[in-house]
């Protein structure tokens, strides 16, 4: 079963707009995908329907140290020397 999440973005959008390959092709080739949501807001007793452009998937993360696309520590983590995954970073 696949869950599809974005944060900032309706649940109604991400599910009829986002299918799972995008989630997929977003990690592979480190790209982003926005979509358009359509929001109604009030300002004056007025009613107003408003579109709103947001970054739906991004690649990037800026919390995390990348070690390739997909797998990442925090940072100042400091793996021991005998924890075989680790190893090509930590001589790199």
């Amino acid at each position: 079963m696949n869950l599809n999440k974005s944060k900032g973005v309706s649940f109604a959008t991400v599910a009829k707009t986002l299918p799972f390959k995008a989630y997929t092709q977003v990690l592979d080739n480190g790209n982003t995908v926005s979509s358009v949501t359509t929001d109604i807001g009030s300002f004056n007793q007025q009613l107003f329907s408003f579109d709103t452009h947001k970054i739906a998937l991004d690649a990037f993360c800026d919390k995390l140290y990348m070690i390739d696309k997909i797998s990442c520590v925090p940072f100042g983590y400091k793996p021991r020397e005998d924890f075989k995954y680790y190893q090509n970073s930590i001589t790199t």
